[in-house]
């Protein structure tokens, strides 16, 4: 995926049943892009989208580790067509009641492209998700290599942000 590991983020499971269930999941992309990879021969564009949960770290659990939920969706065709991601990104938000801003506020959001340096996405057309000002995703086109590595040979664009700090924990 390109991302940096310094074997210390991931939540290791004592003992897995096979080995590709050693470790728990961090992001959704993952699975979103084994699945496109299994559908790579139906026609163009394909668009997919997964909403689950996803375990990371957290020293101050009782456990050791916390879930949270994730809003991951892809888009593949003949161009990576940023605008469709970008599209869904902008209509989720308008429905959570969150505004394009300064992304200083948990009511507005800004792209950070500057400071993102996720490099499961290709340089220069990515970005961060700001809401309060906090990262709560990214967004972007899907860098050659990632998309190699899971034999995917037509441009994507991805978008993968957390969902937990929209959810009424009251209702």
């Amino acid at each position: 995926m390109r991302r940096a590991d310094d074997n210390k983020q991931a939540v290791k499971i004592s003992n897995p049943k096979s080995l590709e269930f050693q470790e728990c999941r961090r992001y959704l992309l993952p699975g979103v892009l084994k699945t496109l990879r299994e559908n790579r021969n139906v026609r163009l564009p394909l668009r997919l989208f997964e909403v689950g949960d996803v375990v990371r770290l957290e020293e101050n659990s009782s456990i050791g580790a916390v879930n949270e939920r994730r809003l991951c969706a892809v888009h593949c065709g003949t161009s990576a067509a940023f605008e469709v991601v970008k599209a869904l990104l902008d209509h989720v938000m308008l429905m959570l009641g969150v505004e394009p801003g300064d992304g200083n506020s948990k009511s507005t959001f800004r792209l950070d492209s500057e400071g993102c340096r996720d490099d499961a996405f290709f340089p220069g057309r990515r970005a961060d998700i700001i809401v309060g000002g906090v990262n709560v995703g990214v967004i972007g086109w899907l860098h050659p290599e990632v998309l190699a590595n899971f034999s995917l040979t037509s441009p994507c664009s991805a978008v993968e942000m957390l969902v937990e700090p929209f959810l009424d924990k009251t209702a």
